[in-house]
């Protein structure tokens, strides 16, 4: 990251993140809006690709704008940074290769939920030499979309990342940071950890939501799961 993509000014939390996937290979981030999530999934994905060999890495959300807009925007924008990387790696809208091993060397959008509305098996069928496996927006991924996660954590050549917003009591991102702990590094991103977090943000979300003590405020802002007593989801858009 420092060195190829010339970042020099990132976060701590962002810095330690990093290292601990390197070390503990499977790790759960949930914090509040616009921390900075996204950019460092797109430097783990770059990072994977540029020093695994053969590596593959299936990566899923909650709907196709949500990678499309989001995830694979952010990787086309630091994969122009350098030119090493736009030499080394070819990006279309649902792929990006290795140059010379396109077929067995890349990582890949797959949607958790089809355009119909049914649920898919997105993380599923995916074998090689290393395994990088990541959902963003976790909490709002179906479980279905996401069971490779449970073989993969058993076998040595796999990597996992879950990023989101808390926004439900159960699933496996919920899980993750529960009965899962031990699979699990927990990452919890605080509002003060980040310099992306705006005043004017956490005032708005205030105001939006009718206070601190709101589970809209605890999620967006703070990174924190709904109170118990919450039921339902809290929906990545609201």
């Amino acid at each position: 990251v420092q060195e190829v993509l010339q970042v020099n000014d990132a976060d701590p939390w962002k810095i330690k993140t990093l290292e601990k996937l390197l070390e503990k290979r499977f790790v759960a981030i949930r914090s509040g809006n616009g921390v900075g999530k996204t950019a460092l999934l797109s430097w783990a994905i770059i990072w994977f690709l540029i020093t695994r060999p053969m590596c593959k890495i299936p990566c899923t959300a909650t709907s196709k704008t949500q990678l499309d807009v989001t995830l694979w925007a952010e990787l086309f924008r630091w994969i122009q940074v350098s030119e090493y990387l736009k030499k080394r790696l070819s990006w279309t809208h649902e792929q990006i290769q290795v140059v010379g091993y396109e077929p067995a060397w890349f990582a890949v959008a797959r949607t958790a939920v089809n355009s119909n509305g049914v649920v898919t098996e997105a993380l599923q069928g995916f074998h090689a030499p290393h395994l990088l496996f990541v959902v963003d927006e976790a909490s709002g991924v179906p479980d279905k979309a996401i069971d490779a996660l449970e073989s993969a954590t058993t076998e040595e050549n796999s990597f996992g990342i879950l990023t989101s917003n808390p926004t439900r009591r159960s699933g496996t991102f919920f899980n993750a940071f529960n009965k899962d702990r031990k699979v699990w590094y927990n990452v919890h991103v605080k509002p003060e950890d980040s310099s992306r977090m705006s005043e004017e943000f956490k005032n708005r979300m205030i105001r939006k939501y009718g206070g601190k003590e709101t589970n809209g405020y605890r999620i967006r802002v703070e990174g924190e799961f709904p109170s118990a007593d919450a039921t339902g989801l809290l929906s990545y858009e609201e």
